[in-house]
């Protein structure tokens, strides 16, 4: 009676094992979609996506295609679209269709950096006296076999 009793909970605990992975799946939501530059339309590669204030993120494909898995306990937290050059994009996830394919569309953004000079001075080069002072001249023997 033990025996099968043991049995029955090793089954059980490998059964639940197995299932774990579904169900963490099933309380995740998948977003995905494009991003693409707003003025002509072409995709943006590489644009950061993630919740804000999480480490949770991923990057969009070369193509501008991207996926993200979003826990359950995040579903109302924001997104975060910023690439180099364009503007930030901050969307609530309540506001995205999760079973269609989101258009996101980034801004150029140009920032004019003040103006940088670089500028060298020539040092005086230094003069180091090495070995004995009082003995001038001499014969350099080296160690050879």
């Amino acid at each position: 009676m033990q025996r099968n009793l043991n049995l029955r909970t090793n089954y059980f605990a490998l059964v639940l094992l197995f299932l774990l992975p579904v169900f963490t799946t099933f309380s995740q939501v998948m977003l995905t979609g494009k991003v693409l530059d707003q003025n002509d339309k072409s995709p943006l590669a590489y644009v950061n996506i993630g919740l804000k204030n999480t480490a949770i993120g991923t990057i969009s494909n070369p193509d501008g295609t991207f996926s993200i898995r979003i826990p359950e306990k995040h579903k109302k937290d924001t997104l975060l679209f910023s690439a180099l050059g364009y503007g930030k994009k901050v969307i609530p996830i309540r506001f995205l269709r999760v079973d269609e394919q989101q258009i996101i569309l980034l801004a150029e953004r140009s920032v004019v950096l003040n103006d940088v000079v670089i500028s060298a001075r020539k040092e005086k080069n230094k003069v180091y006296q090495l070995g004995n002072r009082d003995v001038s001249g001499g014969v350099l023997e080296t160690d050879t076999l």
